[in-house]
């Protein structure tokens, strides 16, 4: 679609610009809609993009939800073998909230497994959700995956799930949505929270 070109357009304008300025190289997040991922442009629009502003395919994250995926799964393994062949990186969102079976995790090629919010949410108060946050990260860890916990709010919830081994966070503890000009302030100052359980 248009707004889904101009989308992806705008973000890598965005990371070029934080390149000229100096600024740390960050990965970022392209949530993508079903029907730009099942349409025949998504890759050539990606791979234009980069070209064009000269950017490194690899910090470059295609986030697409379980549901997306598994309307069609041949055409989205096809998909996704040619986003990680142009070296951008696949991330499933959501995940926990949609089908999550296992044999989809076998048979699709992406990065990063991101555990849906709902899993996450006073973890430190239900021992059901640590078990099965712990589960996901063991399995998606032992299938060579990257994990980020989705919708961190509170360092309880923080330190449970650094506890578990998760790789990333992310969250209203760590920030609320931003503008580009707040986003650019704090990249500016360099502001991380290390992932280092207590």
């Amino acid at each position: 679609t248009q707004l889904g070109e101009w989308v992806i357009q705008s973000v890598l304008q965005q990371w070029d610009h934080w390149r000229s300025l100096g600024l740390p190289s960050i990965r970022v997040g392209i949530n993508i809609s079903a029907q730009q991922f099942h349409g025949k442009r998504l890759v050539q629009t990606l791979k234009s993009g980069v070209e064009k502003y000269n950017l490194p395919a690899g910090f470059i994250e295609v986030e697409l939800t379980e549901t997306l995926l598994v309307k069609n799964v041949e055409e989205s393994i096809q998909q996704l073998q040619n986003l990680r062949s142009q070296s951008f990186r696949v991330a499933i969102d959501d995940f926990g909230t949609g089908y999550s079976s296992l044999s989809y995790l076998q048979r699709l090629p992406f990065d990063v497994l991101k555990i849906d919010q709902s899993f996450v949410r006073d973890i430190d108060k239900n021992s059901k959700n640590e078990t099965i946050t712990a589960t996901i990260i063991s399995l998606a860890h032992q299938l060579d995956l990257q994990v980020i916990a989705e919708g961190v709010e509170t360092w309880e919830e923080y330190h449970t799930i650094a506890n578990l081994g998760c790789d990333e966070l992310q969250g209203y503890l760590f920030s609320r949505p931003l503008s580009v000009e707040d986003f650019t302030a704090l990249l500016s100052r360099g502001l991380e929270t290390p992932l280092t359980p207590a």
